[in-house]
């Protein structure tokens, strides 16, 4: 559950925080890729007492291979106030727990032990714990077959992007290099269409500056929609 937490405020891929069939140009966040901070200070992952892992007000991961090909780039978040629903809360357990392990640096944060045997989970752990959650909880109103471990990702754009959060913001977060982001932002979700008509109305009447042109984009779809118009402002 934790993984799947880091996956949605990471706005993570599949295969950046479990082993993915689709994903070989990433692998997943180890150990050795988070920073944990307290304040101002940072804290040593293998050395500082677990208590004072538990004081963490900060969370980081540097993203050192990932499918853009950057190297280097890091994402911070704080602590959410929900002990659970947290992104640094979430990196906190997970690194406690493979301390726990001895687990060594490189070691995958999605790593779990059996018989002290290291498993790292696989993008289907997660399909799997997805579906279960929409086939208990219809209230959701999601079929299961509808998520996979890759809806994380679209899902945190979308609370990011229904909280109101500048897209340009939402793309960094995301680590989106061009404007692909867009296609996880679902123009339909009702808290963000619920005073769009009314906007447009309240906002819609506007004037070109004298002798301006329409532009060239706004002219070839009106052309495209066969709509009556002017070359020209009135």
């Amino acid at each position: 559950v934790d993984m799947a937490w880091i996956a949605f405020f990471f706005l993570l891929r599949a295969g950046e925080y479990v082993i993915s069939n689709s994903s070989n140009a990433t692998r997943p966040i180890c150990l050795s890729d988070i920073t944990l901070m307290a304040g101002a200070d940072t804290l040593d992952l293998f050395t500082c007492p677990i208590q004072q892992l538990h004081t963490a007000t900060h969370a980081t991961i540097t993203f050192n291979q990932q499918k853009n090909g950057d190297r280097g780039y890091v994402i911070g978040h704080g602590t959410s106030g929900d002990p659970h629903a947290c992104p640094t809360r979430a990196l906190v357990r997970r690194i406690i727990y493979l301390r726990q392990q001895n687990a060594p640096p490189t070691t995958p944060l999605c790593t779990v032990y059996h018989d002290t045997v290291p498993s790292p989970l696989r993008s289907t752990d997660i399909t799997t714990l997805l579906r279960t959650s929409c086939a208990l909880l219809p209230s959701l109103h999601y079929h299961p077959d509808d998520v996979t471990a890759h809806s994380l990702r679209s899902g945190g754009a979308m609370a990011l992007l229904c909280g109101r959060i500048d897209v340009n913001l939402i793309q960094l977060v995301g680590r989106w290099r061009s404007d692909a982001v867009f296609r996880y932002l679902h123009a339909e979700n009702l808290p963000l269409i619920n005073n769009l008509a009314n906007t447009m109305v309240s906002h819609g009447t506007f004037s070109l500056l004298p002798g301006q042109q329409l532009p060239l984009a706004a002219q070839q779809l009106l052309n495209e929609a066969d709509w009556p118009h002017h070359s020209s402002a009135a």
